[in-house]
């Protein structure tokens, strides 16, 4: 291997770990720039509600009917581009585990699940942006 290979591979591999570098840096959002992915609640294995989770600083509240004689409610908090369950009544959700000890979701691929009330939350988008690890 001459100089003028390793100086070739050397410049490949800064060029690289540059173009890595400012990949990561952009934002979590899509591309499109609307500014977040889409959330979809499903009840009992069928889509109830579908929107766009929008990383603002205000509040919203999502209210999901459930699908019972009692004509019970979740409700869903957005904030700071976030989304987590608010807690319900004991009758609704026995452990209250998916309110008090699921993490807010934000990022494609993350769950909420709900298995009294059989709900599913979940966040799409396209995350081919989303690292686990980086390593070299």
């Amino acid at each position: 291997m001459r100089v003028g290979d390793l100086v070739l591979v050397l410049v490949l591999l800064i060029t690289f770990r540059v173009w890595i570098g400012l990949d990561m840096l952009k934002s979590d959002g899509d591309e499109s720039g609307t500014g977040g992915y889409d959330f979809v609640v499903s009840i009992k294995g069928r889509e109830v509600h579908r929107a766009r989770l929008l990383s603002s600083d205000a509040v919203q509240h999502v209210t999901i009917p459930l699908d019972d004689p009692f004509d019970s409610e979740v409700v869903l908090e957005i904030a700071n581009g976030r989304l987590r369950v608010l807690p319900m009544t004991l009758e609704l959700c026995p452990k209250q585990v998916c309110c008090h000890f699921s993490s807010p979701i934000s990022k494609p691929g993350q769950v909420i699940v709900c298995v009294p009330q059989e709900m599913i939350i979940r966040i799409e988008g396209d995350h081919h942006h989303s690292y686990d690890v980086l390593v070299g």
